[in-house]
């Protein structure tokens, strides 16, 4: 004859089951988390070099990071005749702003008032990515 199970037995299994289920119902809110979009802002275009050594130093404040999140930055700067160029760089966010950077090709020979646009992209966080133009 089957014996059904204790109290205790049954009490013992309910008391395990309540914290799988409560970490089996918050994974799914964090696998769909996101990390905010940072936004940046111009700091400043140095030029730089002459000939073939030309170079665009471009500095960009970003804000709105997530301090310790690793941040993959590109920027495509453009000039007045419509030459681009660009840069990637990744970067460890160690404040929630900061600056970041950049050094491009320079195919000009004017000064950091030739910059007509600066456009950027972040990716941050399982591959979101963000952009916009400073």
């Amino acid at each position: 004859m089957p014996t059904s199970p204790s109290r205790r037995t049954l009490t013992s299994a309910a008391a395990w089951a309540v914290p799988v289920i409560a970490v089996g119902a918050a994974a799914p809110a964090l696998a769909a988390s996101t990390v905010p979009c940072p936004s940046a802002t111009r700091v400043s275009v140095t030029d730089t070099g002459s000939g073939n050594n030309k170079t665009r130093t471009v500095v960009l404040r970003f804000a709105g990071l997530v301090v310790g999140q690793t941040y993959t930055a590109s920027i495509r700067v453009t000039d007045p005749r419509g030459t681009q160029t660009s840069s990637t760089i990744s970067f460890t966010a160690n404040a929630t702003a900061q600056n970041v950077t950049f050094v491009v090709p320079r195919e000009d020979n004017g000064s950091n008032t030739t910059v007509t646009n600066i456009s950027y992209t972040v990716v941050v966080v399982g591959g979101q990515t963000c952009t916009g133009t400073v």
